[in-house]
């Protein structure tokens, strides 16, 4: 949009008052030869170095004659001159614009007035003006005019008349803008002759107001603002105290005032052009479109900022309001300054939010007050156009903030289960509660009846944190003003979200009468209300995936509206965390093997059919990687990623774990409770068709003894050694651990008679006992984890005289502390998977159904707090930073050290066939889809997304105690 520039108004030669003898009249005009004498002289119109004179004055009441021959008017009674308002002083233009002082016959010009348009106008008006520079003063007639004589010849009550009327303008101008009149007296009308205001048009005059009234409003914007700086801000620098040190000051300030400097160097510029513009041309400003349009194109990324941030900015305010009299005791003596007029902070604070709202509207005001035909009509739109669609694109961001307050609301006043660890990221920035509300839910007493009881539901979504999702229900409760969120069942994953029926016929529910304090019910319930009425209600169900029928909850919503609303905000959760975990996964799931092995595998004489994936092993041969699958009619080696390449390498009945030997060639095979070694090498020719099956059987190496029932074993390496680990359970027996070191010997070699070669495995250290419900083992650093349903112990195979098993967690203070025992308990009837490091002085000791967190002297560290798991896990396995607990149809993926769920895994039948120790592939086995019958077994591996953390083989390098 065009706009003119600034018209100048010509400069005019320096007044020189005319003084008179006391008594005398001021001499009247001499006739012009261009005037008839006889023609009487109608109400003048005058100009003087383009200001308006009133012509009534220039004529002498009296009808004395006057020198020059020309005929004295009609006596007539001097009219008083309205009260002049202000003007400012003048500045050049480069065209002057006219601005009327007095009244018009038969209307009023447009605005602006160019030479031209004031030319028509003044045949008509009881004033004219004109643009001069000469310092002369002209009577117009309806048939000529007279020109006149020097300014030497003027009247003096004319010229001071006109310099009275100007000074008072201008010192009334400078008086508003210098804050002098108050906001109840600076109206446009008031500083603006009577006479003025009724001579323009209706129209004209709302407009003028409405201009006047956006300076005005910008002048008390700018000083809210700068009173925040010179009031609030001031008194906090000066008393730091209230708030606290430097640094949490500075974090205050930020927080509460974000950037409202910014904001205020903006619109004092725009105030300073609105003044100039003011000065220029009051008391009929042209325009000031340019100067808003202009200001808020330039102040609009400020305002975004800080719209944005507002709700966060007052809900701190509030909050240390709330915890810090101190805060509030100083915000009490800053209301005491004139400034701030007793108003609140969250007044000042509020006023970058409402000020473009309020401009929008007094700018479409004007709009309806201007003549279609008016350059403003079209740049108000312009402007409306631009604050409209501002205004609506923070819609979004103010949404969100308000949001993220409710949330921190929420957090403020939660109560979680004692002792459990709930890590959900509530105050992460990207944290928002999408949506919440009160909703109904109906519970069964102890005598089998129902009562209902409200709970405070909200769905929390993390736009980048796939799994930080989840749906809260807690129950509002008020403890001396303090509105507390009890949290009645843990928050539901919506990874593990379902969503029944939300179609259901209303419900009916009792309205409840408000009860008395001795009505008070045990836990949460609410007394049985008294019948006053029926409300319908509409009900929906969601669930939990895992626990389907412990964790399901039929909510019941005021109307159908808001049902419809949950659905639809749940159904977009679900759908955004889809997609997100789609791109932002922690471990993909590679398809190794998709149709060659069966569920219901068989061998018969007809078909040869793998049975069902028991166990698989990774290695390399010939520079390509292959996989050893146990089967329980044997051993299958296929390359990897060929899924139609698998043979059978090996005949051995029930083989139960395989691991790999890469260093020494060696596959650990236990079969049939036994523990046997085979090439590596052998298996994969085999496979491959170059050798026969007999010699793999010439390669194995008995590990365990004949008489041995091997009950498992773990494979690892322990102080650089690697180290077979082995239970061998005796009926009625303890069961024994046994600790083989596999090595080669360059010398004193002695030969197996039997097998006639050197023995690969040699003893390492004692065998010693455990309790007999022992069922897996977790190699250390320098000693070994047992896991029993009593807990972990912690033995030294090479010093089992002076160190003796250590239990874990040590619940040796138990009796002082209520969490430890509360801890205690738990994990007694508990069964333990394993244990895997969680930081740099911590280990995550890995339950069925929770985890807890220990020091390296065992001892539970983080106030005996536990991380609860979203399933009953079967078997653990670490990556770091990771821990992964797999159960059924479920991998849940967690970080170590602080527990938080970050990914979830859903198939059918997911079960860990890989060794879960190691840093090699991790493989998984999973059902697929059943064609004629026979559901294929589907081998995949789980691929680490990102670079590995640390390495796993030296994990617990820096632990010296274990």
């Amino acid at each position: 949009m065009f706009f003119p520039p600034p018209r100048e108004r010509p400069e005019r030669p320096p007044v020189q008052p005319i003084s008179l003898p006391k008594g005398a009249r001021p001499p009247l005009i001499p006739a012009s030869p261009t005037v008839s004498q006889s023609s009487p002289i109608s109400p003048a119109r005058a100009t003087w170095n383009g200001f308006p004179t009133p012509a009534q004055h220039y004529f002498d009441p009296s009808p004395a004659p006057v020198p020059g021959g020309l005929a004295p008017p009609p006596a007539r009674r001097a009219r008083p001159l309205p009260t002049p308002p202000p003007l400012s002083p003048i500045t050049p233009r480069q065209q002057p614009i006219y601005t009327p002082r007095r009244s018009w016959a038969n209307g009023a010009p447009p605005s602006p007035y160019t030479p031209d348009e004031w030319s028509e106008w003044s045949e008509r008006s009881s004033w004219s003006f004109r643009s001069s520079t000469a310092s002369l003063i002209t009577f117009h007639t309806g048939s000529g005019s007279l020109e006149g004589v020097h300014e030497n010849n003027r009247d003096s009550i004319v010229a001071d008349e006109l310099l009275q009327h100007r000074s008072f303008e201008e010192d009334g101008i400078q008086r508003f803008q210098s804050g002098a009149i108050g906001s109840d007296e600076a109206e446009w009308h008031r500083l603006v002759p009577s006479a003025a205001v009724d001579a323009l048009p209706k129209k004209e005059v709302q407009r003028q107001s409405i201009i006047f009234e956006i300076i005005k409003s910008e002048r008390e914007y700018v000083a809210d603002l700068a009173a925040v700086q010179d009031v609030f801000i001031t008194a906090l620098l000066a008393s730091p105290g209230p708030v606290g040190p430097k640094p949490v000051l500075d974090a205050f300030l930020l927080e509460v005032f974000s950037n409202l400097a910014s904001v205020r160097q903006q619109h004092e510029r725009m105030l300073t052009e609105l003044y100039a513009r003011q000065r220029e041309q009051h008391p009929i400003i042209a325009s000031v479109a340019d100067i808003v349009l202009d200001g808020a194109l330039r102040s609009t990324p400020e305002y975004e900022v800080y719209i944005k941030h507002y709700p966060l900015a007052e809900a701190r305010h509030r909050r240390e309001l709330k915890h810090n009299p101190a805060y509030g005791a100083l915000l009490a003596s800053c209301a005491d300054d004139p400034r701030v007029r007793r108003r609140d902070l969250i007044t000042f604070l509020s006023r970058p939010v409402t000020r473009l709202p309020r401009l929008a509207l007094l700018l479409e005001n004007m709009a309806r007050q201007t003549e279609p035909d008016h350059p403003d009509a079209q740049s108000t739109e312009l402007i409306l156009g631009v604050l409209r669609g501002f205004v609506r694109s923070t819609q979004p961001g103010i949404a969100a903030a308000e949001g993220k307050v409710k949330l921190w609301s929420l957090c403020e006043g939660l109560v979680l289960r004692r002792g459990e660890v709930l890590d959900m990221d509530l105050y992460d920035e990207k944290r928002t509660l999408v949506h919440s509300g009160v909703l109904g839910r109906r519970r069964k007493t102890e005598l089998n009846t129902h009562v209902w009881v409200d709970l405070y539901v909200g769905l929390l979504d993390n736009y980048r944190e796939v799994l930080k999702d989840a749906v809260l229900l807690t129950q509002q409760e008020s403890h001396m003003g303090n509105v507390k969120h009890v949290v009645i069942s843990r928050p539901i994953p919506l990874q593990y979200l379902r969503l029944a029926s939300f179609t259901s016929p209303p419900d009916s529910r009792r309205q409840d009468r408000p009860h008395s304090p001795s009505e008070k019910s045990s836990g949460f319930n609410v007394p049985l209300p008294l019948l006053r009425g029926q409300q319908s209600v509409w009900p929906f169900t969601i669930y939990h995936a895992v626990e389907r029928s412990q964790r399901r909850y039929t909510l019941y919503a005021d109307s159908e509206e808001k049902r419809r609303k949950w659905y639809e905000a749940l159904v977009d959760a679900l759908g955004v965390m889809r997609a997100q975990q789609e791109a932002n996964r922690w471990f993909a799931v590679n398809t190794l093997s998709a149709n060659f092995f069966r569920m219901d595998g068989r061998a018969d004489q007809k078909a040869r059919v793998p049975g069902p994936i028991v166990c698989a092993a990774s290695f390399s041969w010939r520079q390509r990687d292959l996989i050893a699958i146990g089967c329980p009619d044997g051993i299958w080696v296929g390359y990897r990623g060929d899924g139609r390449s698998y043979r059978k390498a090996l005949n051995l009945p029930n083989v139960t774990r395989l691991a790999t030997l890469a260093r020494f060639d060696q596959l650990v095979v236990q079969s049939d409770h036994r523990l046997v070694s085979h090439s590596l090498e052998k298996l994969a020719r085999t496979a491959a068709g170059e050798t026969l099956e007999l010699g793999v059987y010439n390669s194995f190496e008995r590990i365990s003894k004949p008489d041995e029932t091997v009950a498992f074993f773990r494979l690892g390496e322990i102080g650089g050694r690697v180290l077979v680990v082995y239970a061998v359970k005796r009926p009625l027996r303890q069961t024994t651990l046994h600790t083989l070191e596999a090595r080669r010997d360059t010398s004193n070699v002695r030969m197996d008679q039997k097998q006639g070669k050197q023995p690969l495995f040699k003893q390492y250290g004692s065998t010693f006992y455990v309790p007999k419900d022992a069922y897996d083992i977790v190699l250390l650093q320098k000693k070994i984890a047992v896991c029993t349903e009593k807990g972990l112990t912690i033995n030294d195979p090479t010093d089992l005289s002076s160190s003796g098993a250590i239990v874990v967690p040590d619940f040796t203070h138990a009796s002082d502390d209520k969490a430890m025992a509360s801890l205690k308990q738990r994990c007694e009837v508990s069964k333990p998977l394993g244990m895997v490091r969680s930081g740099e002085a911590e280990l995550l000791v890995v339950y069925e159904e929770f985890g807890c967190y220990i020091t390296k002297h065992g001892i539970p560290a983080r106030r005996s707090g536990y991380v609860r798991w979203e399933i009953k896990a079967s078997h653990v396995a670490f990556r770091a930073p990771h821990v992964l607990l797999f159960d059924g149809d479920f991998v849940e993926i967690r970080e170590a050290s602080t527990g938080r769920l970050e990914q979830v895994i859903e198939d059918k039948n997911i079960r860990l066939v890989g060794d879960a120790v190691s840093n090699g592939p991790l493989l998984i086995a999973m059902k697929g889809t059943a064609v004629e019958g026979s559901a294929p077994d589907i081998l995949a591996e789980l691929v680490q997304t990102q670079p590995l953390s640390a390495d796993e083989q030296g994990v617990w390098d820096e632990w010296g105690l274990w």
